[in-house]
């Protein structure tokens, strides 16, 4: 993990991870959301040729990841389904 964010009202934390693929590929960036009361978590965010990263919470369940708005209970977004 190289970057974490809690929503406003700490009930969510959206915690952002780095891979390199190597000489023959690009960065990749994984996003995933927790939520803080029950521990739950799961990827909310797969972005690809992605070395810089722009986070920011719109609400306490709406947040943005490079450009994506994504509602954390029922949104994702994944650069393999475009």
């Amino acid at each position: 993990m190289f970057y974490s964010l809690n929503s406003p009202n700490n009930t969510y934390k959206v915690e952002l991870y780095r891979a390199n693929g190597g000489a023959t590929t690009s960065y990749t960036l994984r996003g995933e959301v927790s939520n803080n009361k029950n521990k739950e978590s799961k990827n909310i965010y797969w972005g690809y040729d992605e070395e810089k990263d722009t986070v920011s919470w719109e609400n306490n369940r709406t947040v943005t990841i490079n450009g994506h708005t994504l509602d954390v209970e029922k949104d994702k977004y994944d650069f393999r389904r475009e």
